[in-house]
């Protein structure tokens, strides 16, 4: 197999993800028996071109936290053109800004949040020993309702909102929405996928991003590795 064939097969391999974001993988040595990764010249993904269409860039960043579940980005996107198999129309993300480790669920109805939510509260607390502090999202109604509020207060949550019709001030979860979305439609399109199965899609393409791209510091960051595969 020829060199540039090998690094578009381990392109395919890892979601479509890009380029440089594999070779930064390969040098750290964040997957197993992944070899250096060099960026063609001529060759050009048409899944790529198809899935990843942008619109506007986001700022870089709009908050800051010192250890893991200081601060948590959520939201929720959907719904979705097709149903899943299982019926489920949306998907929601739980992202920690510390580590910007990603948790994806999904979901029929975004009524479904709270439970979600609940869910996710208790396991990544149990598993690091530690609070959520703050929850950042947007002013959907699934944020809003009496019962998530009661259980913020409850647990000494502090909630963070972004202002209506404004996502870039909830930037880090939109930004992964995005990536998601692209490496989703990327992968379908590449394997002859029906639409149908984004959710698996989806999930597939959180794994790798969490395995590619979570922030690694032995110091303050212990996360269990059957976190990266977790599915809500």
């Amino acid at each position: 197999m020829s060199k540039s064939s090998e690094n578009c097969l381990w392109h395919r391999r890892l979601g479509h993800l890009s380029f440089s974001q594999i070779n930064k993988t390969s040098r750290l040595k964040a997957v197993r028996d992944l070899p250096n990764i060099t960026l063609p010249e001529s060759i050009i993904c048409k899944s790529c071109q198809f899935g990843k269409q942008t619109r506007v860039q986001f700022n870089a960043k709009e908050g800051s936290s010192s250890k893991p579940l200081e601060l948590i980005h959520t939201d929720i996107c959907g719904p979705m053109r097709k149903k899943s198999p299982r019926g489920e129309e949306y998907y929601i993300l739980f992202i920690d800004d510390f580590s910007r480790m990603c948790w994806i669920g999904l979901i029929k109805h975004k009524d479904e949040a709270f439970e979600k939510f609940q869910i996710f509260k208790a396991m990544v607390e149990n598993e690091l020993d530690l609070k959520i502090k703050c929850l950042r999202f947007d002013r959907g109604g699934e944020y809003t309702s009496d019962e998530f509020f009661e259980f913020c207060e409850q647990h000494g949550i502090k909630r963070k909102f972004s202002v209506a019709g404004t996502p870039q001030q909830n930037g880090v979860v939109e930004r992964m929405k995005r990536t998601i979305q692209q490496m989703a439609r990327a992968m379908l399109d590449d394997s002859g996928t029906p639409d149908t199965y984004w959710g698996e899609a989806a999930h597939t393409a959180v794994i790798i991003l969490n395995k590619a791209h979570v922030r690694v510091n032995s110091d303050k960051l212990h996360m269990n590795s059957g976190m990266v595969n977790l599915l809500l």
